[in-house]
């Protein structure tokens, strides 16, 4: 019967590379959070999505549930207003009607997916001149959140939402298309799984001291 005989310094090695890797996902999030200075407490509400942004585009339109994501430069040296359209899953490039308060799609932007972070990442990843809305920041940095698998992605746009930008519960449902029980438990989850990575982190950190 062959018996696999382990370094001594196997359960420290592993201890580390675990705390490491966890460690380096949750310095994402507070990288991440450290690069927003918001004039607010906690998410409570500070945003406003009944405002105008960039170029004085309309942050949501209610008649088409179309959020302003950001502007693009085109080929023809011209400015086209990107905004995430929910009826139809994607992000559309086109131009703002004021007269009408309508927003007019010319294209699409390739993502195959119909979430609203991964559309944001398929437009920063086109090759085009993007620059994003306070909305589309949000969303890129939701993006990152879920990369390092520390949240979901549904978790994700709403931490980025609520706790880094200072979107409130109900402009932060109206940007999903969600409800606000729907954000309630979203966020709830996402500091869950925040603060439970925490503390495993501290913990290996006392594990691997005590082996030392």
């Amino acid at each position: 019967m062959n018996t696999r005989l382990l370094n001594r310094d196997t359960p420290r090695k592993l201890a580390n590379r675990v705390r490491d890797n966890l460690g380096k996902r949750v310095n994402t999030l507070s990288e991440i959070r450290s690069r927003h200075e918001l004039p607010f407490n906690g998410g409570k509400g500070g945003r406003m999505i009944d405002g105008t942004a960039l170029d004085g585009f309309p942050e949501y339109i209610a008649k088409q549930e179309a959020v302003l994501i950001g502007t693009v430069e085109n080929g023809q040296l011209e400015s086209d207003v990107a905004y995430y359209v929910h009826s139809r899953g994607e992000i559309a490039l086109g131009e703002y009607d004021q007269s009408e308060d309508r927003f007019m799609p010319k294209q699409t932007v390739e993502s195959g997916s119909s979430i609203m972070s991964d559309t944001v990442r398929a437009l920063l990843e086109s090759g085009v001149e993007a620059t994003l809305s306070p909305i589309g920041e949000a969303l890129s940095d939701a993006v990152r959140l879920s990369e390092d698998d520390l949240l979901g992605k549904k978790q994700a746009h709403v931490y980025a939402l609520r706790e880094i930008h200072g979107y409130s519960r109900g402009e932060t449902a109206t940007i999903l298309n969600v409800s606000p029980s729907t954000v309630d438990t979203q966020l709830y989850n996402a500091r869950d799984r925040k603060n439970s990575a925490e503390s495993f982190v501290d913990t290996l950190d006392q594990i691997v001291s005590d082996m030392n």
